[in-house]
């Protein structure tokens, strides 16, 4: 018997001055993974040319395996597409925390933790309908088909909407303070472990309900 246990998010204190970008703060849209099929980055570059806007589309990430491929994506950009090539620590949390809106398009794998440090930072979220992203995000974010049309119209609408943006930032960090606290995840670790003993659970570990 298989028992699921999802990631957890830590926002780290700092971050929070975009150095080394010259993006606008809170006004770009930001979508960060491995630049693969399976995280559709073309889907996304190709969606965003059809919105008229001023907000950047900003790419973090790359793939070290595949340069054609990159190659590829990035002669579908237009000048509005900023590539920062893979960003970690400070540098990453700082761009994730600075954006306006975060585009989650990866549609393999269960609870991906790039996906639950947006909401944990108040993102509004728009993400790509599968089971999985659903389940991760709840009714915290907007789910887009994988459809170009779809995903440009609900980009310009987020865009536009700045009161829908606050509101699913709030309720996504609401839902990853709830669900995806690391204090959380170690308690159900541990009450896993203790039924495997036939044990009765520990319980001086506190989880985000207690606080």
């Amino acid at each position: 018997r298989s028992t699921m246990i999802a990631y957890g998010a830590e926002v780290p204190e700092d971050g929070a001055d975009l150095e080394g970008f010259e993006l606008p703060r809170r006004r770009y849209v930001l979508y960060a993974g491995r630049l693969e099929p399976e995280n559709n980055p073309e889907l996304v570059i190709r969606a965003y040319r059809q919105v008229q806007t001023d907000w950047p589309l900003v790419i973090v990430g790359g793939n070290p395996y595949d340069g054609s491929y990159v190659g590829r994506i990035k002669s579908l950009a237009d000048s509005r597409v900023v590539f920062t090539g893979a960003v970690y620590g400070k540098q990453y949390w700082s761009l994730l925390k600075n954006a306006g809106l975060y585009v989650y398009a990866g549609e393999v794998g269960g609870t991906h933790p790039a996906l639950i440090e947006a909401m944990a930072v108040e993102k509004a979220v728009l993400y790509l309908d599968t089971a999985e992203n659903r389940e991760t995000v709840g009714d915290c974010g907007v789910a887009f088909r994988p459809d170009v049309d779809d995903l440009a119209a609900k980009t310009l609408t987020l865009i536009r909407d700045s009161d829908l943006r606050s509101e699913l930032g709030r309720r996504a960090r609401e839902r990853a303070q709830k669900t995806y606290t690391w204090e959380g995840v170690t308690q159900k670790y541990e009450d896993v472990f203790f039924e495997v003993l036939g044990k009765e659970p520990r319980r001086d570990i506190p989880n985000s309900s207690s606080r």
